[in-house]
């Protein structure tokens, strides 16, 4: 019994709301070919989605029988063996069979092989079951093959069609496709001729369909197997022949759409294994396959492939309107050609009237001559090169910023001349991104030379126009910016002037770390001089004794060199450098540099570093100036506290991709802050702050693509965090953006 589309959204429903069992349900899944099919794999995938997407309690099992290409008697026999010892430990609760030798092979030997499983079937048509009787435990879904409809097309594209060629192959899948072919074309003999190329070795085939003259069309089948025996995959036997053939070729299966065929009447083997599952589902959940009659699935759609009917010059309006064309370019010309022609005559009736009118034609004029004033004021100058002549137009503007009023400017020689030696590569490469199609418009900051030699920055954008489908033109737009770059440098030497002025406000503190680090070191040295004095003054000095003395004494003198080394490079004015740090050991550093402070200000620090930090690359000088900082804010804010409860904790983590450093006190907290500006420049609530720590903080982070933030503490005063990636950007990265190609291509916008 064949079911309609009603039955088939009510069966659809049923398999989706159906609850499969909890206990883990096996499916195996033949098919009568090899997966590398186009069309196999495409009605594999559809099914294994659908079985997995409803319960992960399913288990799949694939198994191809390749019969184009192992076909002796022996052979299912060896296969039925094999598959009976391969699942004689599993108990299969369903067969799923893809085409009619394979559920032949269920409905003979499934019995033996999956004792007690059910079958459902796909991938047959209404002729191929006819002949095949069904048991109990047997349904499935049937492809609805449709010839005719394909022929019907093609008479109405070519309507001076008098000769129809149809190719295919000799397999038994073949010859079962062309009897109904034949059958389908039989009522349209009197109005075309038909020829069958059913029975020629490959070569001859190709060879035939290269000579075959005006009105004739070629409908394609399948081809498994040609005249000669050989074997072959039909997608791949479609495009050959279309590479070969001098007149169009049209297909009945939509895996050919993109491979040659300019299109058809299609099937689609995608959504009938979406049916097919659905109904395998419904099996599963426990509706008796008796219960559930077979069901005819209409999944067949008007397909073309644009590139193919522009190559051979086939009209869209011919098309029929509800048809799917595959490959169209992004242009809206070719879908709203009507539409667009229409609002072109309006245009230009609208022009025709505005232009008789004085009025409107002043006050466009007028109009013309601000924008004019405007792109000038902004410094935007727009240009035009001709990728066929070469020509290239550059309007007064830019020919104004650049000091060349005239025509001296005439083609690209001209403007490459203009432009910095190490800018053109850069600008080659972007400008090849866009004749080659990897960008629908490129932007990218060069140098330019003035007449009076001097150099200015421009931004300039450029995007390509095609005509008639080729690249015609390339538009763009060059804005000078040389002034914002210029304020940049000032901003980035006003920004390193303000680090300098920020660690020399700090000298003083750092002056009496470095008294009291050296007293130490120092003190030691002197002991051991003293000691080998006394020892050589003696009649019979111990040398060993001065000897060891005077290591110590060296060591001393070392230590103190360090000292002074690692306190000096605080206070030089330095580029960001890279570096391996391990960050405890950098904690460790900055609190023997505070170590003075502290005991001076009687705060109490403590250090809890984390185990197994992994090691960063970064500028081991500026991030000790952010943990120095943090910690003599924590120290400010401790000072209302008596002295027996000021304290300072430093502490270190790691995540995934960063370490993470925090500095917790608990003093005054962040009441009356305002968050926002927090690390702004100037922003402070001391009365003696400057406002420069936290926004120098702020940056000396950032640079290394981490961030900072600061947060109260439930029990009062406050935590300043701050991030470093693992693998840290010591400059910002560049703008820009990159275009995501999908195969099709059109007009880009300017800019």
């Amino acid at each position: 019994m064949v079911y309609g589309p009603l039955s088939l959204g009510i069966l659809a429903l049923l398999s989706t709301v159906s609850i499969l069992p909890a206990q883990s349900q096996r499916v195996v899944i033949i098919y009568d070919e090899r997966l590398e099919l186009p069309g196999l794999s495409a009605l594999d995938a559809s099914l294994v989605r659908r079985l997995s997407h409803a319960s992960t309690n399913v288990e799949i099992y694939r198994e191809p029988m390749d019969l184009s290409r192992f076909d002796s008697p022996e052979y299912l026999g060896v296969l039925r063996d094999h598959w009976q010892a391969k699942y004689a430990a599993k108990r299969i609760d369903l067969v799923i069979t893809a085409m009619g030798p394979a559920l032949d092979f269920a409905l003979e030997h499934g019995k033996r092989v999956f004792p007690g499983a059910a079958i459902v079937f796909c991938g047959i048509d209404k002729r191929e079951l006819a002949h095949r009787k069904l048991l109990d435990h047997v349904t499935g879904v049937l492809v609805k093959r449709e010839f005719r409809p394909t022929l019907e097309l093609v008479l109405r594209i070519h309507p001076n069609t008098k000769h129809i060629v149809v190719v295919g192959g000799t397999s038994d899948f073949d010859r079962r496709l062309l009897e109904q072919a034949r059958s389908e074309f039989e009522p349209f003999r009197g109005r075309v001729s038909f020829t069958y190329l059913t029975e020629l070795a490959m070569p001859t085939l190709l060879q035939r369909v290269g000579e075959l003259g005006e009105h004739t069309v070629i409908l394609y089948t399948t081809l498994f197997r040609d005249g000669a025996g050989q074997p072959f995959v039909p997608h791949q036997v479609a495009e050959r022949i279309s590479d070969a053939a001098s007149v169009p070729i049209y297909g009945f299966v939509d895996q050919y759409v993109g491979r040659g065929v300019v299109g058809g009447y299609v099937y689609s083997l995608d959504r009938h294994g979406l049916i097919a599952a659905n109904l395998a589902l419904a099996v599963l959940a426990g509706r008796r396959p008796a219960s559930l009659p077979p069901v005819e699935v209409a999944s067949s759609t008007q397909m073309f492939d644009w590139r193919q009917l522009r190559r051979w010059q086939i009209d869209l309006s011919v098309i029929p309107r509800d048809s799917e064309v595959l490959f169209a370019p992004a242009s809206p010309w070719v879908e709203y050609r009507n539409y667009i022609l229409g609002a072109l005559i309006l245009a230009i009736v609208q022009a025709f009237v505005i232009t008789m009118l004085t009025v409107e034609r002043a006050a466009r004029r007028r109009g013309e001559k601000r924008h004019a004033l405007a792109t000038a004021a902004g410094a935007v100058g727009v240009w035009e090169w001709n990728l066929e002549s070469d020509a290239l137009f550059v309007d007064t503007v830019l020919k104004s910023i650049l000091g060349y009023p005239g025509d001296e400017i005439r083609n690209t020689a001209d403007w490459r001349r203009l432009i910095h030696p190490d800018d053109r590569i850069v600008l080659d490469s972007r400008l090849g991104e866009l004749l080659d199609g990897r960008s629908e418009a490129v932007e990218v900051e060069l140098r330019m030379l003035h007449r009076d030699q001097n150099v200015r920055w421009f931004l300039a954008r450029a995007s390509l126009v095609y005509k008639r489908g080729r690249p015609a033109l390339i538009i763009g737009t060059s804005i000078d910016i040389t002034e914002r770059k210029r304020a940049g440098q000032r901003l980035d030497d006003v920004q390193a002037e303000l680090t300098r002025v920020s660690k020399l406000s700090a000298l003083g503190e750092f002056a009496a770390t470095m008294a009291h680090e050296l007293r130490q070191p120092l003190t030691s040295v002197t002991l051991n001089v003293e000691a080998s004095l006394r020892w050589l003054a003696a009649g019979a000095p111990r040398l060993s004794n001065v000897r060891d003395a005077l290591t110590d004494a060296m060591k001393a003198t070392r230590r103190a060199d360090e000292m002074i080394r690692r306190n000096s490079d605080l206070f030089r004015l330095h580029a960001v450098s890279k570096e391996t740090i391990d960050v405890n050991e950098l904690v460790r550093d900055v609190a023997r540099l505070a170590t003075a402070h502290l005991q001076r200000s009687r705060v109490s620090l403590r250090i809890s570093p984390a185990d197994h930090v992994p090691v960063i690359e970064a500028d081991r000088i500026q991030l000790q100036q952010v943990i120095l900082n943090l910690i003599f804010n924590a120290i400010d804010a401790t000072q209302q506290l008596p002295p027996g409860q000021r304290r300072v904790e430093v502490t270190t983590a790691s995540g995934d991709d960063h370490v993470k450093v925090s500095v917790r006190d608990n003093g005054e907290g962040l009441e009356g802050v305002d968050p926002a500006r927090l690390f702004k420049l100037s922003y402070t609530t001391k009365v003696t702050g400057t406002g420069i720590g936290l926004s120098l903080c702020r940056s000396i982070v950032e640079i290394h693509g981490g961030r900072i933030w600061g947060e109260a503490n439930e029990g009062g005063g406050a935590t300043f965090n701050f991030t470093i990636p693992l693998e840290s950007l010591l400059s910002p990265p560049a703008s820009g953006r990159r275009v995501h190609e999908n195969g099709k291509y059109a007009r880009v916008a300017i800019g």
